[in-house]
């Protein structure tokens, strides 16, 4: 059962992958299914309902500190709020940092976060040379930094994932 969820957590997140890299818009309904999947995948892992609590209730706690900064980001520099959702993350990425949460223990968490930031900051500056979009597929750049841990910890070379 523990390979199933595996391979259609992987499945879904290449779904989410090319969805954000060719359309530019993820769907609701793949991000819900990759909540549920890393669910079952953490109770494959035998992490229990507390430490799940524990973990997530950190991870919340620390995505919504960075929500905060940005809007008093986006207080400084006179914008309105509503421009964080429009032009600088989308619901679809927040959702996707959520879906996440039961791999990561607050530590690696933030580690995680901040390899995904930099590694965006890096596809938007590619991006730019080659096309004129001005956003980053973020869902694509979270994605594709989950897929290379949870397969690394599969093959025995613990990283960043807690289990």
């Amino acid at each position: 059962m523990e390979i199933i969820i595996f391979i259609l957590l992987i499945v879904v997140n290449l779904v989410l992958i090319l969805q954000d890299l060719f359309v530019r818009k993820v769907h609701v309904v793949p991000l819900i299914i990759h909540l549920l999947l890393s669910l079952l995948y953490a109770y494959q892992k035998n992490l229990d309902i507390d430490d799940l609590f524990v973990r997530a209730s950190l991870n919340l706690s620390y995505l919504a500190l960075l929500f905060l900064v940005l809007l008093i980001l986006i207080k400084i520099k006179r914008k309105p709020v509503s421009v964080l959702f429009q032009e600088w993350i989308g619901i679809g990425d927040l959702i996707y940092l959520i879906s996440v949460i039961p791999f990561f223990e607050l530590r690696a968490y933030v580690f995680y976060v901040m390899i995904c930031s930099l590694a965006g900051v890096f596809v938007g500056i590619l991006i730019k040379k080659w096309k004129s979009v001005n956003s980053v597929p973020l869902v694509s750049v979270l994605g594709i930094v989950f897929l290379i841990l949870v397969v690394l910890q599969e093959t025995g070379k613990q990283i960043l994932l807690s289990y």
